[in-house]
């Protein structure tokens, strides 16, 4: 087998490419690492760091003084000074949600954003107990949900804050939803995944529990990043907050928390493109809503080294080199740069002032996505042997597959295996099989059928084929022979023969006697043409790494007091997932960061 280093994501494999999910967005970061070598303007080294040019103190795990100190202004370099009761600082979805919450409830607010827009992308939002899944006769049990998530988390996760969400996210969802729920044709592009449920599926056999009730605003598969509704929404959710007085002010970076004697915070600093400077004075406080430390790019280098080596390490050892840092407190004008900029700044602001970040921010959003998505299917490694059980979701797969060898699994089904997926979960990116409209233009039914008219085109190619439906999956292989098919992933055959031999014969006994599959999900392999659906399994940076917040969202000091005047949201604060992501519903970034946002705001806002 030729071996191949992967190179941010992207594996060669005997000559063609595999495309992990997202890698495209990491590849554009190679500008951005350029242009810091080229020391281009805009482009300031992290603090404690000297921007790779040598000499400097490595950053060693846990050296809080690598940290550097926040930088000194004075009032006379001041351009102009504004007052408020609350500054939020980002304007993603959670940020949305705080500005127009914290405005509502009654405070003056006055919301930062380093790039030109507001920024929202992606499909999905987990929504528990939505009017709109209510009124189709799905509920939840909120503690049920919460003892997934435990078990899940294995102790590590926020609960207090977890709570929020598991509780009242159907709440804060029908209030964000409000500027937009007499529009018809905009109401028309809203789904519930995997709604209606198939009978064929049984639920308490599920390796992991799944929720029905996430809210899907259908996949564009003309559009990468994600659908363009969320953006209307947040737009109609921005005007909502300008009514009630808040303010946006765009292409400012914060970069340094304000505080008084008593260590309370009571304002900040912020920079425009052309480095004048800002300074916003409190009456209540700062919200930081500025993500993790990293979201589609490499993110911060000192957060990583810091707070999250784990990850770090997994990725030098993955490449062989170092991940291409973006720059912190960097104003963005650049309109294409809108998904970039998640570097950890308000962590960094926090640290300076004594807060505590999240112990368990080892925290990363690594998927394995093949051409069957989540689907429960016969998966291998390179050597043709199965590795665990496939009742899991891609976020987990992701796990198990970077202990392979390659970083590369195979999804192997049969001409069939269509006749499986009513028994399949209700998981994030499992197919939604269903009459009716699950992507822009595409009944379910029709869409899961264009996957495998395009996979039988594959048949015979040793180059296989990329879901036109699904361009971040990887590629997929086909054969009229096991044996053909073998020959053409360059697995052993007469390994990968016995093992689907012996899956072959678990799926007649209904009985998996090796890892204990749901026997219901067991996809029999025994009629031609069959498949291999690759993916590979791509080094994670920290999209979780957030600050400890106590139940109410405040900002934990390291001496294990809340920071008076701070409260974070979103990515921003830490304890949403752990060991890594995981979705008892699909979209549990989109459905926290709106339920965290509305009672932050509340919170901050003296309600």
């Amino acid at each position: 087998m030729k071996t191949e280093k992967i190179e941010d994501g992207i594996i060669p494999v005997d000559g063609t490419f595999v495309f992990n999910r997202r890698a495209f967005i990491k590849g554009a970061l190679a500008s951005l690492g350029a242009a810091a070598a080229a020391g281009l303007p805009g482009c300031a080294t992290s603090p404690g760091t000297d921007g790779g040019g040598g000499g400097a103190k490595p950053i060693m795990p846990g050296d809080l003084s690598a940290l550097g100190k926040a930088p000194e202004f004075d009032d006379s370099q001041v351009a102009e000074t504004y007052r408020c009761d609350l500054v939020v600082v980002g304007s993603g979805i959670s940020g949305l949600a705080s500005t127009r919450s914290a405005a509502e409830a009654g405070a003056k607010v006055i919301n930062l954003e380093k790039k030109t827009d507001i920024s929202i992308h992606g499909f999905d939002a987990a929504i528990n107990n939505s009017s709109i899944a209510e009124a189709m006769g799905i509920h939840n049990d909120p503690q049920a949900i919460m003892n997934e998530y435990q078990r899940r988390t294995v102790g590590r996760a926020n609960y207090p804050v977890v709570m929020h969400w598991a509780k009242n996210s159907g709440e804060a969802f029908d209030w964000y939803i409000e500027p937009k729920r007499n529009d018809a044709e905009f109401m028309s592009h809203i789904t519930i995944w995997c709604a209606p449920a198939w009978p064929e599926h049984n639920p308490a056999n599920d390796l992991t529990q799944h929720f029905l009730g996430t809210v899907s605003f259908k996949e564009d598969p003309a559009n990468p990043i994600g659908s363009p509704y969320w953006m209307t929404l947040g737009a109609a959710n921005k005007e909502l907050a300008e009514k009630a007085g808040a303010q946006f002010h765009f292409t400012r970076a914060a970069v340094k928390l304000i505080t008084d004697a008593s260590g309370r915070v009571t304002g900040c600093y912020a920079k425009d493109a052309a480095g004048a400077l800002y300074k916003y004075e409190t009456t209540r406080g700062v919200i930081l809503a500025t993500g993790g430390a990293c979201q589609f790019g490499a993110g911060s280098e000192i957060i990583h080294k810091i707070f999250i080596p784990q990850l770090y390490k997994n990725y030098v050892l993955a490449t062989g080199k170092e991940p291409n840092w973006e720059k912190q407190f960097e104003v963005l004008p650049d309109p294409m740069m809108a998904i970039f900029g998640t570097t950890g700044d308000g962590q960094l602001m926090a640290a300076w002032i004594g807060a505590q970040m999240d112990a368990w921010a080892d925290s990363a959003m690594g998927s394995c996505e093949t051409g069957i998505g989540g689907t429960c299917a016969l998966s291998v490694n390179q050597l043709g042997e199965r590795y665990w059980n496939e009742d899991m979701g891609i976020w987990q797969k992701h796990n198990a597959v970077f202990n392979q060898p390659g970083r590369i699994c195979y999804d192997i089904i049969d001409v069939n295996w269509r006749d499986k997926l009513k028994a399949q979960t209700w998981g994030h990116r499992n197919f939604s099989y269903v009459d009716g409209e699950v992507a822009v233009g595409w009944n379910g039914f029709d869409y899961v059928n264009n996957f495998h008219k395009e996979f039988l085109t594959a048949v015979g190619d040793p180059k296989g084929i990329i879901p036109t439906l699904d361009p971040h999956a990887g590629r997929v292989y086909g054969a009229q022979t096991l044996e053909e098919l073998a020959d053409i992933i360059k697995v052993p055959r007469s390994t990968f023969l016995a093992t689907v031999a012996r899956y072959n014969g678990f799926c007649d006994k209904g009985a998996d006697e090796d890892f204990g599959c749901d026997p219901d999900k067991l996809m029999p392999i025994k009629t031609g043409p069959f498949f291999a659906c690759s993916a590979t399994a791509g080094p994670a940076l920290g999209a979780y790494a957030g600050l400890l917040t106590n139940g109410r969202f405040q900002v934990m000091h390291a001496g294990g007091h809340p920071i008076e005047g701070l409260w974070a949201t979103g990515n921003c604060g830490g304890g949403k997932f752990s060991p890594g992501y995981s979705t008892m519903m699909g979209g549990m970034n989109h459905g926290t960061g709106i339920t965290y946002g509305y009672f932050c705001g509340r919170y901050a806002a003296g309600v």
